[in-house]
């Protein structure tokens, strides 16, 4: 569209250009062979319906133009806009044996805030810089206008890729993690939107965290309890810096 934009400018600044040019032409033919043009003024006026024509050619040009903006429009009013609200995060299990495993346990509420509808909505999460594997219980699923729905995800380690992700997360403190939810319109554009969030843990946890990477007997996370002190293992989300993207996924428009 911003191409359009560039071409409608071209179009109508030729035109004037054109005009004010054939304005200055006339007169100018006319001071230098005055008997001449003045037995043909005729010639000199129909020299306008050139001019003339452009301007209807560029009110032709205008409608298509306005029809382009309003499919545009149109197309965009349809679209999916999916979001997240109550994004929470807590370590499911982390453990040494009888196998090294870790699961980290992300919950959240997808909200169609649009008004469209939302076909073949899927939800994932990944963390770029660590080993986990993830798996979701939304997938598929279509979502009604002003919609919303729980999701929950789990991403999983074992074996040495368990320790990694252990010894990051207490080194650090935090992890950095990418949700996306996608949906299609009625028209097929697969509209995507993305939030990467920070969470965080406790310098205690951190601590507990340690213990379990280290082996200690006393130190282990069984279905999201901390065994040393029977409270849960909670990451917690900085919403204040949280960055949200939102567009159309490239090779899906139809």
């Amino acid at each position: 569209m911003r191409r359009l934009h560039w071409w409608v400018a071209f179009v109508i600044l030729g035109v004037l250009i054109l005009w004010i040019a054939n304005l200055w032409i006339a007169p100018l033919i006319l001071s230098v062979q005055p008997q001449a043009v003045r037995a043909n003024l005729g010639l000199v006026g129909d020299s306008f319906g050139v001019i003339n024509s452009l301007f209807s050619g560029l009110g032709a040009f205008a409608v298509v133009v306005i029809l382009a903006f309003d499919r545009e429009a149109r197309r965009v009013e349809r679209r999916p806009y999916l979001s997240f609200e109550q994004m929470a995060a807590s370590v499911h299990t982390a453990k040494m044996r009888p196998e090294q495993t870790f699961e980290l346990a992300l919950s959240a509420e997808v909200h169609n805030v649009s008004d469209a509808v939302a076909a073949n909505v899927s939800v994932d999460a990944q963390v770029s810089s660590l080993p986990l594997v993830a798996s979701s219980t939304f997938s598929n699923a279509p979502m009604r206008a002003g919609g919303k729905s729980g999701v929950a995800i789990v991403l999983s380690a074992s074996g040495d890729d368990a320790r990694v992700v252990m010894k990051k997360l207490y080194d650090d403190g935090f992890v950095r993690m990418e949700l996306r939810a996608a949906g299609d319109s009625i028209t097929g554009a697969r509209w995507v939107t993305t939030v990467e969030i920070k969470f965080t843990l406790t310098a205690t946890d951190q601590g507990h965290l340690r213990g379990v990477s280290e082996d200690r007997s006393d130190n282990f996370v069984i279905d999201g309890v901390v065994t040393k002190t029977g409270q849960r293992m909670i990451l917690q989300a900085k919403d204040d810096e949280a960055v949200w993207s939102h567009g159309e996924q490239a090779g899906k428009s139809k």
